[in-house]
């Protein structure tokens, strides 16, 4: 990797990390309770969570 894309890199997740930081507060309550619901289901049908496909791991973080 050369110097340069490391740079956009840090960059673009700099970027990411404050529009995140920013977020109001609702939208961050919302988020939570329902990352809360999916693991109560989770647990109530005994099943292991996966990690998230890289594909749609950029959808949960789009803005409405």
């Amino acid at each position: 990797m050369s110097t340069l894309s490391i740079v956009v890199r840090v960059m673009f997740d700099l970027i990411s990390w404050c529009g995140l930081v920013f977020r109001p507060r609702k939208t961050l309550e919302a988020e939570v309770l329902s990352l809360r619901k999916q693991l109560a289901l989770y647990v109530e049908r005994g099943v292991k969570p996966r990690r998230i496909h890289v594909a749609t791991s950029g959808c949960r973080l789009a803005p409405p």
